[in-house]
């Protein structure tokens, strides 16, 4: 909810259908807790956090969505 909020989501999806909300979107993603809860790549240089990881993913899995 951090990286992804509520205005976000309503801005991305304006027509949107009532079956499709955020609320449920939170609650299909919460059936996968690896989705944005694992950390980054461990590299020296980098300083990915938890974050970053999740925005990530979430472009990802926009990117294939749309």
């Amino acid at each position: 909810m951090r990286v992804f909020t509520q205005a976000d989501f309503d801005y991305l999806f304006p027509a949107i259908r009532t079956l499709y909300d955020y609320e449920g979107f939170l609650q299909a993603i919460a059936k996968y807790p690896a989705f944005c809860g694992e950390q980054g790549p461990m590299l020296p240089e980098s300083d990915y956090d938890l974050d970053d990881t999740c925005a990530r993913e979430l472009s990802v899995m926009f990117a294939h969505f749309v």
